[in-house]
């Protein structure tokens, strides 16, 4: 599924990872000799990017399923909306070798075109499109299709206001640590896809 708040990171297109609560970015630094040979003997900085924070999940005992089960209300209350922060390290992997086939993404160079993502016109004609064709060089496809994207954004950002009110939806930034697809779920939307229109 294509989302739509992609933003631009030194050249690269990347997809932000929303976390719940304050994060604090500092750098390791670990020094390694070269021990080729005396003469040629140089030092070694590795830098490597930490993001330490706390981040929300369900809560232990929260039943998990490969079925989704969803949050929801029961006279105005949250059920199965249990939730604890865990302190975790989230290190940068853009310096890392990514396979779809060993760990199921990769990560790529891109250089989409400025695409307004609270323009639904520019999600559908430029946005999808460029997905297509990215995820048809990845992986060798011969068909790709984009079907479905989310608009999050805070109430604050007048571009959403704007979208709101020409009968969009934007939901707010995500609060807690989730993933929208399970393997059945994305056979199911292939099902329900490759049907014609009522």
């Amino acid at each position: 599924a294509a989302r739509p708040n992609a933003q631009r990171v030194g050249g690269q297109a990347a997809l932000p990872i929303v976390a719940a609560g304050s994060l604090v970015l500092w750098r390791r630094r670990k020094q390694h000799a070269n021990r080729c040979s005396k003469s040629a003997r140089k030092a070694a900085v590795v830098l490597e990017d930490i993001v330490r924070g706390k981040l929300t999940y369900l809560a232990d005992h929260v039943e998990r399923s490969l079925k989704h089960v969803g949050v929801g209300s029961q006279d105005g209350v949250q059920i199965e909306a249990e939730y604890i922060d865990k302190t975790v390290d989230i290190k940068n992997g853009r310096d890392r070798s990514w396979s779809l086939e060993e760990h199921g993404f990769t990560f790529v160079q891109d250089t989409p075109e400025i695409i307004d993502f609270y323009n639904e016109m520019d999600i559908c004609k430029k946005y999808y499109p460029a997905c297509q064709e990215l995820v048809k060089k990845v992986t060798g496809a011969s068909k790709v299709f984009a079907f479905y994207h989310t608009v999050r954004s805070h109430e604050s950002i007048p571009a959403a206001r704007t979208r709101r009110e020409r009968g969009f939806p934007v939901e707010a930034p995500a609060a807690c640590v989730h993933v929208d697809y399970s393997s059945q779920c994305a056979q199911r939307c292939l099902r329900n896809l490759s049907k014609p229109p009522p």
